[in-house]
């Protein structure tokens, strides 16, 4: 049994360089275009941002209106601070 042990097998390499540069120039278009749309969709995203460094002025008043007919007295300062109190309750359980 030989298993072709003596004999020599010659091979040669065909290389089609037309197909290569083909694939070569598919690729970089390929890596381009991935590009592009990356930065695109960058662009995208931060446009679109929600109050984008917005500084908003609140007005509010100093005091209600009902408050230049109403004397201050202890009871009603109690009351207030009650209010108070239960709002803070209610948030911090």
């Amino acid at each position: 049994m030989n298993y072709g042990a003596g004999q020599q097998i010659g091979y040669s390499l065909n290389v089609n360089f037309e197909m290569w540069i083909v694939y070569v120039f598919l690729f970089i278009f390929f890596v381009i275009f991935l590009v592009t749309a990356k930065i695109i969709v960058k662009k995208i995203a931060k446009k679109n941002t929600y109050h984008d460094h917005t500084i908003f002025m609140v007005r509010l008043p100093k005091e209600r209106p009902g408050d230049k007919e109403r004397d201050f007295t202890v009871q009603s300062l109690h009351e207030e601070i009650a209010k108070a109190e239960t709002i803070f309750a209610s948030i911090g359980g």
